[in-house]
């Protein structure tokens, strides 16, 4: 793992808030939300990501933000990433290329370009060193990432790590998920 910076948990939340504005849910926003000031357009996308991300941000800032890091995550990494409900990565890549669903479809899109998969992605750890290193989001990109490596186009990409005091409750803890989280 290479080690970008430190980085405030505000700018993962705002760059986090970004890529989902200007990703998967730019087409269910209306066309003024796009028209505003850069500090509007940021206001909305951060709007946005407490909607639909309500469960995942409480979950991470009641394990206990003690820092956050920009990364790049490399290959020997693998072993030590998982995915929210602590599924190894690579298993959770396999079974998502399997999958016949609309993500499915979106991964192995990734997986059949020639392009390297782009960050960052939001994960956390206790421990940046040892991990494991859980995924928050871009699990579908990670997933593209893992197949990548497969076929041998070995890159690193980039992350924010945020290391918290104790594991996510609902989501690194699966046992104590509710009905309405699973």
């Amino acid at each position: 793992m290479i080690h970008k910076g430190r980085v405030p948990f505000s700018t993962v939340l705002s760059d986090w808030a970004w890529h989902e504005y200007e990703g998967r849910h730019r087409e269910s926003l209306p066309a003024a939300a796009y028209a505003g000031s850069p500090e509007t357009r940021r206001y909305i996308a951060l709007q946005l990501l407490v909607r639909v991300r309500q469960n995942v941000i409480p979950a991470i800032i009641a394990a206990g933000i003690l820092e956050s890091h920009h990364v790049m995550i490399e290959p020997e990494d693998l072993p030590r990433l998982v995915v929210m409900g602590q599924d190894p990565a690579e298993t959770w890549s396999d079974n998502k290329l399997a999958e016949e669903s609309p993500s499915a479809y979106f991964v192995r899109g990734l997986v059949g370009g020639s392009e390297p998969i782009s960050g960052p992605m939001i994960a956390i750890t206790r421990d940046l060193q040892e991990g494991p290193i859980t995924f928050f989001d871009g699990m579908h990109r990670l997933a593209a990432w893992v197949a990548h490596l497969r076929r041998g186009f070995a890159y690193p990409i980039a992350s924010y790590v945020i290391e918290t005091a104790q594991a996510a409750p609902a989501f690194e803890l699966p046992e104590e998920r509710t009905e309405t989280e699973r």
